[in-house]
């Protein structure tokens, strides 16, 4: 049986709901980076990065008990069991402050290292959506704001880098650098690594 086309028909079940003029999301970011040379092979670079963002989907429950009738079972829609969907005006603040520091290849050996100080609040992450990175609850499906503080990509300090060493052996190095033979055994090799440290 095909069921009719009248909102009576999903009288006692949840429904769902897109917003049919819903806005693009806006992202507006800006910077301020110094840089400084301390020496012929080594940089710092310092600077502050900020973004604000606008017109995010906000997951919602138009079924939801008002606050003014908490206790009351006073729901807006009783023939209908939850009405969720999104609406776009939610909103999101970052803030960092980011360091770089430097040293150019030199004697065999680059090294890199970037340090970031951030905060990031909004009012709702889309990072939950049925995955394992996060829960996205509202305390107020009336009020985004209520909801406003540490996003679950919130990481306050990063520290990542990388370093690379030429072992100086072989052709034009420092060490056994006699015969073409032993260069192909022992010269060209360098040692890598990158490491990323940060906070819950």
């Amino acid at each position: 049986l095909q069921r009719p086309a009248t909102p009576s028909s999903y009288n006692g079940q949840n429904v769902t709901y897109e917003q049919y003029d819903t806005p693009f999301a806006k992202l507006q970011q800006w910077n301020l980076t110094v840089q400084r040379q301390l020496t012929n092979n080594a940089m710092l670079q310092v600077g502050y990065v900020g973004s604000h963002g606008s017109n995010l989907l906000y997951k919602m429950e138009l079924n939801e008990v008002p606050l003014s009738k908490l206790g009351t079972g006073a729901f807006p829609y009783p023939q209908y069991g939850a009405i969720g969907g999104n609406k776009a005006i939610a909103i999101s603040n970052y803030h960092s402050l980011q360091a770089v520091a430097t040293r150019r290849m030199s004697s065999g050996l680059e090294v890199s290292a970037n340090y970031t100080w951030s905060k990031f609040l909004d009012e709702q992450d889309t990072a939950g959506w049925n995955s394992q990175q996060g829960a996205e609850p509202f305390q107020n499906s009336y009020d985004p704001k209520s909801n406003y503080g540490p996003s679950n990509f919130d990481v306050r300090h990063a520290l990542t880098g990388q370093a690379m060493y030429q072992l100086p052996f072989g052709k034009g190095r420092r060490f056994i650098n006699a015969g073409a033979r032993v260069d192909e055994v022992i010269g060209g090799w360098q040692l890598s690594g990158t490491w990323q440290i940060t906070s819950g």
